[in-house]
């Protein structure tokens, strides 16, 4: 007779509940984290406009908005595709035993090569504030000392989220949030455009600084003042890899934001200061999905689109659960907050904008999987075209509404176009959907 005690049990070969929870919760950890550093900044920017707003005037706010823009814009530029090149060349040029080993050598070409573009901006805001921008030069100078710091602060961000460092980064970001916060609220009644652009600029100094000194073990960086070495950096063929991830991070970006851009140049500054605040919330909603998703985009790059169509329909069921009590708590934030009351046709439009990333965003990736960056700078440019001339015929005369209806309309139609063309590009791979393995592995 056997001992049962020698008898394999099926229990024992299977792993136990902690042990089958334990990677989901390390992936748990991992979103809430990068959700939690991305969003310190664009929460930082929320609660100072909703103390602006409330202790001065939207006016002030939308004063300020003006100049924030414009940076905004060239800061953009200077990122030139920084973090989504930056991701995919870490992650090809990665091995077992030095997961961490390309990043140097990548990085710092990188940095250097745009820090040459720094001359386009600068040299597009000088010209802009002599031709049609009526802003006193302190201004000016400020908005010129806050983009180097914006340069460099913005290409840590893949560094951090390559190697998940996401602690270190919510520490910078959390000490930056206080100091500016702070130095506002401490400004009181004597709050000015030129006091808030001082304490913004240099905050986004004190901030790039430490990313710098944080990150140092994983960028090796020559010291600021060799410049030889710098220089030696310089890869202008950098610029042209990365051509294609500026353009659809440009016409992204003008996409969601053409809409600000239209209200800033024909309503007043009390309607710019209540749109931005509105849009600005709901991007840093619609963000909810993107920050979901960047911490895997390494293994949705290396699984076959089978199993990514699976993670897109659990997404969008995660968006629909996510989109009704963030459209609430969006109500509620700007009527006790902000004292802006918003109007029952917005409120069902600002919930479709909320809800609509989570549909496309998933074949954006992959299209990027399949290797069609150009359709994707293709589409976003035609998206960003429709949505500047819908905004200058609506805005004119339906304001708030007639804005944000229109950008929320364009996504949607994007939405629609996007599935319509993974379809297509799995097709002309002559493979069933679902079997076709990421191209990036094999192209």
């Amino acid at each position: 007779m056997t001992d049962a005690a020698d008898q394999p049990s099926e229990s024992a070969d299977k792993p136990g509940f902690q042990a089958r929870l334990r990677p989901w919760i390390g992936k748990a950890r991992l979103v809430v984290l990068h959700s939690f550093h991305s969003l310190i900044a664009p929460l930082l920017a929320a609660a100072i406009s909703a103390w602006v707003v409330r202790t001065h005037s939207p006016s002030l706010w939308g004063a300020f908005v003006d100049v924030l823009l414009v940076v905004q814009l060239g800061a953009h530029v200077l990122s030139f595709g920084n973090k989504e090149l930056l991701l995919r060349a870490f992650a090809l040029g990665a091995t077992q035993d030095k997961p961490d080993g390309a990043i140097p050598q990548i990085f710092q070409g990188a940095l250097a090569t745009r820090a040459v573009l720094l001359l386009g901006p600068v040299a597009a805001m000088v010209g802009a504030w002599g031709w049609w921008r009526d802003w006193p030069l302190s201004w000016l100078l400020l908005a010129l000392a806050w983009l180097p710091a914006q340069l460099l602060a913005q290409s840590h961000d893949v560094v951090i989220l390559y190697t998940r460092r996401f602690t270190a980064g919510v520490a910078i970001e959390i000490t930056a949030t206080i100091a500016t916060l702070g130095s506002v609220i401490l400004m009181g009644a004597d709050l000015t455009i030129p006091l808030l652009l001082g304490a913004f600029v240099s905050v986004a100094w004190g901030k790039a600084l430490l990313l710098s000194f944080g990150m140092a073990r994983s960028t090796a960086l020559p010291s600021p003042g060799n410049w030889r070495s710098w220089v030696g950096l310089v890869r202008p063929s950098w610029l042209k890899v990365a051509l294609p991830f500026f353009v659809m991070g440009l016409t992204g970006m003008l996409q969601s934001r053409v809409d600000l851009y239209v209200i800033t140049a024909v309503r007043s500054p009390h309607d710019v200061g209540q749109y931005q605040v509105l849009i600005n919330l709901l991007i840093y909603l619609q963000a909810v999905a993107n920050l979901v998703v960047l911490p895997f985009v390494q293994e949705l790059y290396r699984l076959p689109l089978a199993a990514v169509r699976r993670a897109a329909r659990g997404l969008a069921v995660g968006g629909l659960v996510f989109t009704a009590p963030a459209t609430v708590l969006l109500w509620l934030a700007l009527r006790w907050l902000w004292h802006i009351e918003l109007s029952r046709p917005l409120i069902w439009v600002a919930a479709s904008y909320i809800f609509v990333v989570w549909l496309f965003l998933p074949d954006v990736y992959t299209l990027y999987k399949l290797g069609r960056e150009r359709t994707v700078v293709w589409m976003s440019a035609i998206s960003a075209a429709l949505n500047l001339a819908l905004n200058l015929w609506l805005v004119p005369r339906y304001g708030l509404l007639g804005a944000l209806a229109t950008s929320a309309a364009v996504q949607w139609l994007g939405a629609v176009v996007y599935r319509v063309l993974v379809r297509r590009a799995v097709a002309a791979a002559q493979l069933p959907d679902g079997e076709i393995e990421s191209s990036s592995a094999t192209r």
